[in-house]
């Protein structure tokens, strides 16, 4: 007899799911962000200008690389998520490569994440679990690949996904429960806050 289980809560993500910036082949030694990899530069502390042998200060670039989690995303094909959210029926069933601002990201494990335009948000699940983001990425930038769904939620979700939540205001879920639209990820890519 064959048993199956279906487990519908945050799990661990498999060791594979490490996050490796955009760029950097396999098996490559991969130092702190932003800067040289194995460590900074001699003499140089993280987040300064490095120092030539001159003495002379040169400026690092101030943006963050991408990080993806998940499959690569297709990003020449990006779209403002406020785009899905105008008319979210248009795209349901469909594969989209969504951007916007990371509103939120569960705490518990980093298996879903909303994604914000302006005031408007969208929840973001990883499908099947299969990977996780970083929990820490809230306020940062995101592209996000995967299909459009519609679901009914109930008011024990909303309170199970609220207590999970680090900002209950950009949930996009109705409180007492109801319709929503969702992306189910295969693929994101997180960069800015702790992505």
């Amino acid at each position: 007899m064959v048993s199956f289980l279906l487990i519908l809560a945050c799990t661990t993500p498999p060791e594979s799911a490490t996050p490796i910036p955009d760029g950097v082949p396999p098996g490559a030694e991969v130092g702190p962000p932003g800067g040289p990899p194995g460590g900074e530069a001699a003499g140089n502390q993280p987040g300064q200008p490095t120092v030539p042998g001159d003495g002379t200060a040169t400026a690092q670039p101030t943006h963050k690389a991408w990080t993806t989690y998940g499959a690569e995303v297709a990003i020449n094909e990006a779209i403002p998520v406020g785009q899905v959210l105008d008319a979210p029926q248009d795209f349901l069933g469909q594969q989209v490569v969504v951007e916007g601002r990371v509103a939120d990201v569960c705490q518990k494990k980093g298996c879903w994440m909303v994604v914000a335009d302006g005031d408007r948000t969208m929840r973001i699940r990883m499908k099947d679990y299969g990977f996780t983001v970083d929990m820490a990425g809230t306020g940062g930038d995101c592209q996000v690949q995967g299909t459009v769904t519609q679901k009914e939620v109930d008011g024990e979700t909303v309170a199970h996904l609220a207590s999970e939540s680090q900002d209950k205001d950009a949930m996009p879920e109705p409180e007492g429960g109801g319709t929503t639209f969702e992306i189910e990820a295969t693929g994101v890519r997180m960069r800015g806050a702790g992505g």
